[in-house]
Protein backbone atom coordinates (compact mmCIF):
# COMPACT_ATOMS: atom_id res chain seq x y z
CA UNK A 1 0.00 0.00 0.00
CA UNK A 2 2.82 2.43 0.81
CA UNK A 3 4.51 1.88 -2.55
CA UNK A 4 1.19 2.36 -4.31
CA UNK A 5 0.56 5.61 -2.43
CA UNK A 6 4.05 6.88 -3.28
CA UNK A 7 3.58 5.96 -6.93
CA UNK A 8 0.35 7.93 -7.00
CA UNK A 9 2.00 10.87 -5.25
CA UNK A 10 4.73 10.95 -7.93
CA UNK A 11 2.10 11.87 -10.51
CA UNK A 12 1.53 15.25 -8.88
CA UNK A 13 5.11 16.27 -8.09
CA UNK A 14 5.49 19.43 -10.21
CA UNK A 15 9.24 19.11 -10.74
CA UNK A 16 9.60 15.35 -10.69
CA UNK A 17 12.32 13.71 -12.70
CA UNK A 18 11.48 11.93 -15.93
CA UNK A 19 12.09 8.23 -16.43
CA UNK A 20 15.77 7.38 -16.54
CA UNK A 21 16.77 10.62 -14.78
CA UNK A 22 17.01 11.89 -11.23
CA UNK A 23 17.48 15.17 -9.36
CA UNK A 24 21.06 15.45 -8.12
CA UNK A 25 23.04 18.28 -6.55
CA UNK A 26 25.99 19.12 -8.82
CA UNK A 27 28.33 21.64 -7.16
CA UNK A 28 30.65 22.20 -10.14
CA UNK A 29 30.27 22.23 -13.92
CA UNK A 30 33.15 21.97 -16.40
CA UNK A 31 32.49 24.24 -19.37
CA UNK A 32 33.89 23.06 -22.72
CA UNK A 33 34.18 24.72 -26.11
CA UNK A 34 32.97 22.96 -29.26
CA UNK A 35 36.43 21.48 -29.84
CA UNK A 36 36.51 19.83 -26.41
CA UNK A 37 38.82 22.38 -24.82
CA UNK A 38 38.49 23.62 -21.26
CA UNK A 39 36.62 26.94 -21.18
CA UNK A 40 35.88 27.44 -17.48
CA UNK A 41 34.34 26.18 -14.25
CA UNK A 42 30.92 27.05 -12.85
CA UNK A 43 30.28 26.93 -9.09
CA UNK A 44 26.55 26.28 -8.62
CA UNK A 45 26.61 26.58 -4.83
CA UNK A 46 24.81 29.29 -2.90
CA UNK A 47 25.15 30.38 0.71
CA UNK A 48 28.12 30.93 2.98
CA UNK A 49 30.69 28.60 4.54
CA UNK A 50 29.37 25.18 5.55
CA UNK A 51 25.83 26.25 4.62
CA UNK A 52 26.64 26.30 0.92
CA UNK A 53 24.14 24.24 -1.09
CA UNK A 54 24.69 23.07 -4.65
CA UNK A 55 21.98 23.52 -7.24
CA UNK A 56 20.06 20.32 -8.10
CA UNK A 57 20.01 19.27 -11.74
CA UNK A 58 18.19 16.64 -13.72
CA UNK A 59 20.87 14.08 -14.62
CA UNK A 60 20.90 10.46 -15.86
CA UNK A 61 19.95 8.06 -13.11
CA UNK A 62 22.85 6.98 -10.92
CA UNK A 63 23.99 3.37 -11.06
CA UNK A 64 23.94 1.17 -7.98
CA UNK A 65 27.44 0.93 -6.53
CA UNK A 66 29.10 -1.24 -3.91
CA UNK A 67 32.80 -2.05 -4.11
CA UNK A 68 32.71 -2.52 -7.88
CA UNK A 69 33.55 0.16 -10.41
CA UNK A 70 30.39 1.45 -12.07
CA UNK A 71 30.22 4.83 -13.78
CA UNK A 72 27.27 7.18 -14.07
CA UNK A 73 26.52 8.61 -17.50
CA UNK A 74 28.20 12.01 -18.04
CA UNK A 75 28.46 12.98 -14.35
CA UNK A 76 30.27 11.78 -11.26
CA UNK A 77 33.14 12.40 -8.86
CA UNK A 78 36.60 13.63 -9.97
CA UNK A 79 37.84 10.04 -9.67
CA UNK A 80 35.40 8.84 -12.31
CA UNK A 81 35.36 11.92 -14.55
CA UNK A 82 39.04 12.87 -14.45
CA UNK A 83 40.90 10.01 -12.81
CA UNK A 84 41.73 12.10 -9.74
CA UNK A 85 40.83 10.39 -6.44
CA UNK A 86 39.73 12.15 -3.28
CA UNK A 87 42.81 12.32 -1.00
CA UNK A 88 42.70 9.97 1.97
CA UNK A 89 45.64 9.83 4.39
CA UNK A 90 44.42 6.46 5.68
CA UNK A 91 44.75 4.81 2.27
CA UNK A 92 47.65 4.12 -0.08
CA UNK A 93 47.88 7.04 -2.54
CA UNK A 94 49.18 4.87 -5.39
CA UNK A 95 46.32 2.40 -5.03
CA UNK A 96 43.79 5.23 -4.96
CA UNK A 97 45.28 6.67 -8.14
CA UNK A 98 45.33 3.27 -9.84
CA UNK A 99 41.67 2.71 -9.00
CA UNK A 100 40.78 6.23 -10.16
CA UNK A 101 42.35 5.52 -13.55
CA UNK A 102 40.16 2.42 -13.85
CA UNK A 103 37.13 4.48 -12.83
CA UNK A 104 37.81 7.09 -15.49
CA UNK A 105 38.28 4.39 -18.09
CA UNK A 106 34.87 3.00 -17.10
CA UNK A 107 33.37 6.52 -17.32
CA UNK A 108 34.65 7.09 -20.86
CA UNK A 109 33.80 3.57 -22.03
CA UNK A 110 30.20 4.02 -20.86
CA UNK A 111 29.79 7.22 -22.88
CA UNK A 112 31.14 5.55 -26.01
CA UNK A 113 29.00 2.47 -25.44
CA UNK A 114 25.75 4.42 -24.97
CA UNK A 115 26.28 6.68 -27.98
CA UNK A 116 27.94 4.20 -30.32
CA UNK A 117 24.83 3.84 -32.52
CA UNK A 118 23.50 7.39 -32.10
CA UNK A 119 23.88 10.31 -34.47
CA UNK A 120 26.87 12.57 -33.74
CA UNK A 121 26.23 15.27 -31.16
CA UNK A 122 28.61 18.18 -30.60
CA UNK A 123 28.18 18.01 -26.84
CA UNK A 124 29.00 14.31 -26.58
CA UNK A 125 31.88 14.70 -29.04
CA UNK A 126 33.30 17.58 -26.99
CA UNK A 127 33.26 15.49 -23.79
CA UNK A 128 34.91 12.49 -25.47
CA UNK A 129 37.54 14.74 -27.06
CA UNK A 130 38.29 16.44 -23.72
CA UNK A 131 38.63 13.14 -21.88
CA UNK A 132 40.74 11.47 -24.56
CA UNK A 133 43.17 14.38 -24.96
CA UNK A 134 43.73 14.43 -21.17
CA UNK A 135 44.81 18.06 -21.38
CA UNK A 136 43.63 19.01 -17.89
CA UNK A 137 46.33 21.56 -16.98
CA UNK A 138 44.04 24.62 -17.14
CA UNK A 139 41.38 22.82 -15.12
CA UNK A 140 43.81 21.66 -12.43
CA UNK A 141 45.25 25.19 -12.17
CA UNK A 142 41.81 26.74 -11.67
CA UNK A 143 41.27 28.34 -8.21
CA UNK A 144 38.34 26.02 -7.53
CA UNK A 145 40.12 22.77 -8.36
CA UNK A 146 41.67 22.05 -4.97
CA UNK A 147 38.26 22.34 -3.33
CA UNK A 148 36.73 20.02 -5.92
CA UNK A 149 39.42 17.37 -5.46
CA UNK A 150 39.48 17.59 -1.66
CA UNK A 151 35.69 17.25 -1.41
CA UNK A 152 35.24 14.66 -4.15
CA UNK A 153 32.21 16.70 -5.27
CA UNK A 154 30.11 15.65 -8.24
CA UNK A 155 30.92 17.36 -11.54
CA UNK A 156 29.46 17.30 -15.03
CA UNK A 157 29.80 19.12 -18.36
CA UNK A 158 28.25 22.01 -20.27
CA UNK A 159 29.00 23.47 -23.67
CA UNK A 160 30.11 27.08 -23.81
CA UNK A 161 27.13 29.45 -24.34
CA UNK A 162 24.60 26.63 -23.70
CA UNK A 163 22.03 26.81 -20.90
CA UNK A 164 21.51 23.07 -20.49
CA UNK A 165 23.99 20.47 -19.34
CA UNK A 166 25.41 18.08 -21.91
CA UNK A 167 23.76 15.21 -20.03
CA UNK A 168 20.41 16.96 -20.59
CA UNK A 169 20.69 17.20 -24.37
CA UNK A 170 18.03 15.58 -26.50
CA UNK A 171 20.39 12.87 -27.78
CA UNK A 172 21.01 11.77 -24.18
CA UNK A 173 17.30 11.58 -23.40
CA UNK A 174 16.65 9.50 -26.51
CA UNK A 175 19.54 7.15 -25.76
CA UNK A 176 18.35 6.54 -22.19
CA UNK A 177 14.70 6.01 -23.11
CA UNK A 178 15.60 3.63 -25.95
CA UNK A 179 18.11 1.57 -23.96
CA UNK A 180 17.13 -1.89 -22.67
CA UNK A 181 15.57 -1.52 -19.23
CA UNK A 182 16.92 -4.81 -17.92
CA UNK A 183 18.44 -8.08 -19.01
CA UNK A 184 15.28 -9.96 -17.99
CA UNK A 185 12.75 -9.96 -20.83
CA UNK A 186 10.03 -12.08 -19.21
CA UNK A 187 7.01 -9.99 -18.29
CA UNK A 188 5.65 -10.31 -14.75
CA UNK A 189 2.75 -8.76 -12.89
CA UNK A 190 3.89 -5.63 -11.04
CA UNK A 191 3.00 -5.85 -7.33
CA UNK A 192 2.37 -2.08 -7.26
CA UNK A 193 0.35 -1.38 -10.40
CA UNK A 194 -1.07 -4.85 -11.05
CA UNK A 195 -0.03 -4.52 -14.70
CA UNK A 196 2.31 -6.84 -16.62
CA UNK A 197 5.76 -5.51 -17.41
CA UNK A 198 9.50 -5.91 -16.91
CA UNK A 199 10.42 -5.95 -13.20
CA UNK A 200 13.25 -3.81 -11.86
CA UNK A 201 16.22 -5.95 -10.80
CA UNK A 202 17.71 -3.25 -8.55
CA UNK A 203 15.77 -0.40 -6.95
CA UNK A 204 17.06 3.15 -6.63
CA UNK A 205 18.56 3.89 -3.22
CA UNK A 206 16.53 6.05 -0.84
CA UNK A 207 18.60 8.93 0.55
CA UNK A 208 18.03 11.27 3.47
CA UNK A 209 17.13 8.56 5.99
CA UNK A 210 18.68 9.19 9.41
CA UNK A 211 21.28 6.57 10.31
CA UNK A 212 21.38 4.99 6.85
CA UNK A 213 24.49 4.80 4.68
CA UNK A 214 25.34 7.95 2.75
CA UNK A 215 24.89 5.97 -0.47
CA UNK A 216 21.26 5.38 0.51
CA UNK A 217 18.98 2.66 1.83
CA UNK A 218 16.63 0.20 0.13
CA UNK A 219 12.99 -0.64 0.74
CA UNK A 220 12.88 -3.61 -1.66
CA UNK A 221 16.09 -5.62 -1.40
CA UNK A 222 17.16 -9.26 -1.21
CA UNK A 223 20.85 -10.02 -0.70
CA UNK A 224 20.99 -13.45 0.95
CA UNK A 225 20.35 -16.90 -0.53
CA UNK A 226 17.83 -17.62 2.24
CA UNK A 227 15.59 -14.86 0.88
CA UNK A 228 15.37 -16.29 -2.63
CA UNK A 229 12.06 -17.70 -3.74
CA UNK A 230 11.96 -20.34 -6.50
CA UNK A 231 15.46 -19.27 -7.56
CA UNK A 232 14.49 -15.65 -8.14
CA UNK A 233 17.18 -13.17 -7.15
CA UNK A 234 17.22 -9.54 -6.04
CA UNK A 235 14.22 -7.48 -7.20
CA UNK A 236 12.75 -10.38 -9.15
CA UNK A 237 11.75 -11.92 -5.82
CA UNK A 238 9.15 -9.17 -5.35
CA UNK A 239 8.50 -7.93 -8.90
CA UNK A 240 7.94 -4.20 -9.16
CA UNK A 241 7.73 -2.87 -12.72
CA UNK A 242 10.43 -0.44 -13.85
CA UNK A 243 7.91 2.40 -14.17
CA UNK A 244 6.49 1.85 -10.68
CA UNK A 245 10.00 1.49 -9.23
CA UNK A 246 11.02 4.80 -10.77
CA UNK A 247 7.84 6.52 -9.55
CA UNK A 248 7.93 5.41 -5.90
CA UNK A 249 11.68 5.96 -5.44
CA UNK A 250 11.51 9.41 -7.06
CA UNK A 251 8.55 10.37 -4.86
CA UNK A 252 10.21 9.19 -1.64
CA UNK A 253 13.55 10.80 -2.44
CA UNK A 254 11.71 14.05 -3.20
CA UNK A 255 9.93 13.91 0.16
CA UNK A 256 13.20 13.19 1.99
CA UNK A 257 15.29 15.79 0.16
CA UNK A 258 17.04 18.60 2.00
CA UNK A 259 14.71 21.54 2.48
CA UNK A 260 11.59 19.42 2.00
CA UNK A 261 8.52 20.77 3.81
CA UNK A 262 7.11 17.26 3.97
CA UNK A 263 9.58 15.57 6.27
CA UNK A 264 10.29 15.74 10.00
CA UNK A 265 12.81 14.02 12.22
CA UNK A 266 11.04 12.31 15.14
CA UNK A 267 13.83 10.99 17.35
CA UNK A 268 15.68 8.44 15.25
CA UNK A 269 12.88 8.14 12.71
CA UNK A 270 12.89 10.08 9.45
CA UNK A 271 9.19 10.70 8.81
CA UNK A 272 7.57 11.91 5.59
CA UNK A 273 3.94 12.79 5.03
CA UNK A 274 1.62 13.67 2.17
CA UNK A 275 -2.08 13.83 1.45
CA UNK A 276 -4.03 11.75 -1.04
CA UNK A 277 -4.73 14.95 -2.96
CA UNK A 278 -2.87 18.25 -2.91
CA UNK A 279 -3.75 20.16 0.26
CA UNK A 280 -2.32 23.20 2.03
CA UNK A 281 -1.75 21.15 5.18
CA UNK A 282 1.24 19.55 3.45
CA UNK A 283 3.01 22.92 3.69
CA UNK A 284 2.45 23.63 7.40
CA UNK A 285 2.12 20.18 9.00
CA UNK A 286 5.85 20.17 9.86
CA UNK A 287 5.53 23.53 11.64
CA UNK A 288 3.17 21.94 14.16
CA UNK A 289 4.69 18.50 14.66
CA UNK A 290 8.33 19.05 13.72
CA UNK A 291 11.14 19.98 16.08
CA UNK A 292 11.59 23.73 16.67
CA UNK A 293 14.45 25.57 15.00
CA UNK A 294 17.59 25.66 17.16
CA UNK A 295 17.49 28.67 19.46
CA UNK A 296 13.72 28.85 19.38
CA UNK A 297 11.25 27.35 21.81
Amino acid sequence: MILQALTKYYERIPTAATEGFQKQEIPFIIVLNRQGGFAGLVDTREGEGKKKRARPFLVPKAVKKSVNIAANLLWGTPAYVLGRPKPDKKKDAEKLLERAKEQQSSFLDKIKEVFFDNLPDEGIEAVISFLEKRDYEKLFNHPLWNEIEESGANITFQLESDTELICQREVVKKAILSSPKDELTDSQICLVSGNPGTPARLHTAIKGVWGAQSSGANIVSFNLDAFKSFGKEQGYNAPVGVKSEFAYTTALNTLLAKGSRQRIQAGEASTVFWAEKKHEIEDWFADIFGEPVKGES
